[in-house]
């Protein structure tokens, strides 16, 4: 069992009772040796005698925290729940995206192939169009060579009359020579080609 011993300091006026202590706190060089009793064979541990600077030091209980440093060790403890907290929701945030790839794997598939189709179709879309631009660059082609052996044959306002025959032309002193010299030559001919749209002013026109 744990003993307690009556401490005492030496003063002026002799020994004065300080207080009670455990003996547990107190070092062996910390009491005085009374070498009469030691001599004799006594035993000493009645009355021990602590030395004037004698101070207890050993199994101290921890000293009680303050108010501020009970809130700092509060604050540290919530710090790190916070910090817990905030790198468990980040590791949550790059675990989710990493699910959802593994999910959504089939659909993925089902992108590819449909953008595979579509990238084959584009390309044989661009095929045919180039085969379209080639042939539309030999039609003008065609087109500007026969308009230029017309010419050879049909005058200006003939040939606007060709491009759009239900239009009015307002014709010139020159188709009208033209037409009149084909119309001297057989009226019924001429009448009859003009049946046949061919590009000659009416008789009215001719006859003004």
């Amino acid at each position: 069992m744990k003993r307690k011993i009556e401490v005492k300091k030496k003063r002026k006026y002799g020994f004065i009772r300080f207080r009670k202590t455990k003996t547990k706190h107190i070092t062996p060089e910390d009491y005085k040796r009374n070498l009469q009793h030691e001599l004799l064979g006594y035993s000493n541990k009645k009355t021990l005698l602590l030395k004037n600077d004698a101070f207890p030091s050993l199994f101290l209980p921890k000293e009680k925290t303050t108010d501020s440093e009970e809130q700092e060790e509060r604050t540290k403890r919530l710090q790190k729940r916070i910090n817990k907290a905030v790198v468990n929701e980040i590791l949550e945030g790059i675990r989710e995206p990493l699910e959802e790839d593994v999910l959504d794997e089939p659909l993925l598939n089902q992108v590819k192939e449909k953008f595979a189709r579509t990238e084959h179709e584009n390309t044989c879309l661009k095929e045919e169009n180039a085969k379209l631009k080639d042939e539309l660059k030999k039609t003008n082609i065609e087109k500007n060579d026969l308009e230029t052996k017309i010419r050879n044959i049909f005058t200006d306002g003939q040939i606007k009359k060709l491009k759009n025959p239900e239009k009015e032309v307002k014709w010139c002193e020159e188709d009208i020579a033209k037409s009149i010299t084909v119309y001297a030559t057989g009226a019924r001919s001429y009448k009859l080609l003009l049946k046949k749209n061919f590009p000659f002013p009416s008789v009215r026109t001719l006859q003004r």
